[in-house]
């Protein structure tokens, strides 16, 4: 009896294992993709070739309410890292024109200063303690596909405030102070323990 429950049991993972096989070797490869090897001759990037426009005619999908439908995922797993605004140094270029091996470099010393801080994130500055690497996306940070956040404007830096946000920023920021004076007595809320 057990002989034989072994023999059936091999049989079927066999056949789900070939047809696995047959059927991953079917699929055709990724499309206009560009790969950067390692010394071993494995992938160690991949940067996607960039999106194609949008055939004449076609118009965005809109929600009900009429604004853009942006529904879906969307992830920055592999952004750790990733400065905002344009680093120095790449004055007067776009983020697109950031690509293959100079992509690679500026991701592979992203990786290296994260993993020379690794040591320090829990708090520790003598490097003994550590946080849990789990958490973190750290390791992956040469899979991302960007130098910086900002793509528009094009300069790639936040543009400053107008002065009708200045105003604005001004006026809560005088409405924080008198709304707390009367909770502590007095204007800036220094003896406040929380708002």
């Amino acid at each position: 009896m057990g002989a034989r429950f072994r023999t059936v049991t091999v049989a079927v993972a066999l056949g789900w294992f070939v047809g696995l096989t047959v059927a991953v070797s079917g699929q055709a490869p990724p499309k206009a993709a560009t790969e950067l090897h390692s010394a071993s001759g494995s992938p160690a990037l991949v940067i996607p070739a960039p999106p194609k426009p949008p055939k004449a005619g076609w118009v965005p999908p809109r929600t009900p309410w009429g604004d853009p439908d942006i529904q879906g995922s969307f992830t920055n797993k592999y952004e750790q890292g990733t400065p905002m605004e344009r680093p120095a140094g790449f004055e007067g270029r776009r983020v697109d024109d950031i690509r293959g091996a100079e992509l690679a470099r500026v991701l592979q010393e992203r990786q290296r200063l994260s993993d020379e801080r690794a040591p320090f994130l829990a708090g520790d500055p003598t490097g003994r303690i550590r946080g849990n690497a789990e958490f973190g996306d750290r390791s992956e940070i040469t899979k991302g596909n960007r130098a910086w956040m900002i793509i528009d404007p094009a300069d790639g830096k936040i543009p400053p405030l107008t002065a009708e946000a200045e105003q604005r920023a001004a006026a809560r920021a005088e409405l924080a102070n008198v709304g707390s004076s009367h909770l502590t007595g007095t204007r800036n809320g220094s003896r406040m323990v929380s708002y």
